[in-house]
């Protein structure tokens, strides 16, 4: 089993941070399906000191080229 655990910090513009965390068993993923969690949003810095919710992470790249370059696109849903 493959899992990934990692504890992340997203610097925003004019120094602001929005932390988080997240468990990913790659091995629980489907093949064929595009790469897709959600990080646990568990606070940050300035603006997003007291920021909850999730940042939702979707592999976009092209599956159809092997040697595309990994693009990947962040939603955040804060409460």
């Amino acid at each position: 089993m493959e899992n990934l655990l990692c504890d992340i910090v997203f610097v925003l513009d004019k120094g602001a941070q929005l932390h988080g965390s997240v468990a990913v068993a790659f091995s629980a993923t489907t093949s064929g399906q595009p790469l897709q969690f959600d990080i646990a949003v568990t606070g940050g810095t300035g603006q997003f000191a007291e920021a909850t919710g999730v940042v939702s992470l979707t592999d976009i790249s092209d599956p159809n080229d092997p040697k595309a370059a990994v693009v990947t696109l962040y939603e955040p849903h804060l409460g």
